[in-house]
C-alpha cells in the first residue's frame, strides 16, 4: 500500500510587527512544535503555501528563524521534502535566491510561477519509489497569467484572468498525470476562495480586477489543494482546505490556530487539523466603564502576555479611561495595544457607525468614490496596484 504523509501549512508572516510589537518568540514557538510534530508523525512533505515573511524586507531575526527551522528539519528529521510557494507578501527575488542551496536539503521554493515544469514535484520513498506529486503553484500575479491588451474591455480582461488561472491549473494537472495516476496529484495556491471567512489582517489581493475566485477554477482531479492567504482555517470541500496561519495576525482572529495533518493510503484521503500550542492570546473585548474590570480580569493568562483591544462604550474623556485601564491592568498579565471608542466616526462613515481607523484603504477609496457618484472598478483596481507596490 502507498503511504503519503504530508502537513500543510501557509502565511507564517514571520517578522510581522503588531502595532509595533515584536511576534519573534511566537514565530520560535511555533517552528519548535512544527519540527517536533513533523519528527513524531514522520512526515513525507511539507507545504508552505506562500506569505512566509511579513514584508520583502524581513528583519534579520526573521531570516535567522526561516534557515534555523530547515536547517534544523533536514538535520534532525527523514523528511523527504519541502515545498515553498510564494504568497503576496513574499518578494520572490529574495525568496528564490538560496534555491539551489536549499535544494541541497531537499527544500524547493517556487516563487514565480513562470516554470510550469520547475512546478511539478516528485516525491519518492526511501526505495525511490513514486509515492506522490506536488503541482507546487505559487500567487499567481497578472504579468505571469498574460499580457494586457489595450484594446480589452474590463470584462474581457478579467475573463482572460480566469481562463489563465485555470489553465495554469490544467496544465501542471496534466503534467503530473503524464508522470503517473496512481499516487496522490496534490497541489497548492495562494489566492481568495469566493465565501471564505476572513479577518482583519488579509490584504485584499487582486489578480487585475479580480479579487475572489471560484474553486471550481481548480480541477477536481486534484486529491488534495492546499491553499495560504486566508488567516482563519477552513474547508472548503472535502478536497480544498486553508490551514491558516499559526499565530493570531489581529484581534479578529478568534478561533484556536492550527496546521493541516493530511494522509494518503493509497488514494484515499484523510484530513484533521493538529492544534498549536498558545503561548500569548489577542482578545478582542466589548465593554463599559462598569464591567471593564470583571471582563479584564476574566482573561485568562499565557506564557506571554496576553494582548487586548478594548472597545468601550463611555462618554468619559479618554484621558481618565486610559489612567483606569492602566490602574487595573499593572498586576494583570495583560496589556492593552488599543482602546476604541464607538463614538470616534469620521462625519462621512457617521450613518454606518464604522470607525475609519478599523477600515481598509479600499473600504475608505470605494465610499468616497461612491460619495462622489463615481462608478468605476477599473479606478479601484488601479488604486489597489498602487496601494500594493506602496505597502510592498
Amino acid at each position: 500500500m502507498n503511504h503519503l504523509k504530508l502537513l500543510h501549512t501557509s502565511d507564517w508572516h514571520l517578522g510581522q510587527k503588531f502595532m509595533g510589537k515584536s511576534r519573534q518568540l511566537e514565530h520560535k514557538s511555533f517552528l519548535d512544535f512544527l519540527l517536533k510534530t513533523i519528527q513524531e508523525k514522520e512526515i513525507d512533505i511539507l507545504l508552505v503555501c506562500g506569505d512566509i515573511f511579513d514584508t520583502i524586507t524581513p528583519p534579520n531575526y526573521a531570516l535567522n528563524l526561516y534557515y534555523d527551522f530547515l536547517h534544523n528539519l533536514s538535520k534532525n528529521t527523514d523528511i523527504k521534502q519541502v515545498i515553498i510557494t510564494a504568497g503576496n507578501h513574499d518578494l520572490s527575488a529574495s525568496l528564490i535566491a538560496p534555491k539551489k542551496l536549499l535544494s541541497l536539503i531537499n527544500v524547493s521554493v517556487i516563487a514565480k510561477g513562470d516554470d510550469i515544469d520547475e512546478e511539478i514535484i516528485q516525491i519518492k520513498d526511501t526505495n525511490n519509489s513514486l509515492i506522490g506529486v506536488v503541482c507546487a503553484v505559487p500567487y499567481l500575479r497578472d504579468s505571469v497569467l498574460r499580457k494586457s491588451i489595450s484594446q480589452e474591455s474590463y470584462e474581457d480582461k478579467n475573463l482572460a484572468l480566469i481562463n489563465g488561472i485555470k489553465d495554469h491549473y490544467n496544465d501542471t494537472l496534466q503534467k503530473a498525470k503524464k508522470i503517473s495516476t496512481k499516487v496522490p496529484i496534490i497541489t497548492t495556491g495562494h489566492l481568495t476562495i469566493t465565501g471564505t471567512t476572513r479577518s482583519d489582517s488579509e490584504r485584499e489581493i487582486f489578480i487585475g480586477g479580480l479579487s475572489t475566485l471560484e474553486s471550481s477554477i481548480i480541477s477536481d482531479q486534484f486529491d488534495y489543494v492546499a491553499l495560504g492567504h486566508i488567516h482563519i482555517s477552513q474547508k472548503i470541500s472535502d478536497k480544498i482546505y486553508y490551514s491558516g496561519s499559526p499565530i493570531q495576525l489581529s484581534f479578529s482572529e478568534h478561533k484556536r490556530k492550527s496546521i493541516r495533518f493530511v494522509e494518503f493510503k493509497d488514494k484515499n484521503l484523510s484530513v484533521e487539523k493538529i492544534y498549536i500550542p498558545i503561548i500569548r492570546d489577542l482578545k478582542r473585548i466589548k465593554c463599559n466603564l462598569e464591567n471593564i474590570e470583571s471582563q479584564l480580569k476574566k482573561i485568562g493568562s499565557k506564557e506571554l502576555k496576553t494582548w487586548v483591544e478594548l472597545e468601550i462604550k463611555s462618554e468619559q474623556k479618554s484621558e481618565f479611561i486610559n489612567q483606569r485601564v492602566l490602574e487595573i491592568t499593572k498586576d494583570l498579565n495583560i496589556e492593552v495595544l488599543a482602546i476604541r471608542y464607538p463614538h470616534s466616526t469620521h462625519k462621512i462613515f457617521a450613518e454606518q457607525n464604522l470607525a475609519l481607523e478599523l477600515l481598509k484603504p479600499i473600504d475608505v477609496f470605494r465610499k468616497k468614490l461612491e460619495l462622489s457618484g463615481v462608478e468605476d472598478e477599473e479606478l479601484i483596481v488601479s488604486f489597489n496596484e498602487i496601494l500594493n507596490e506602496i505597502q510592498l
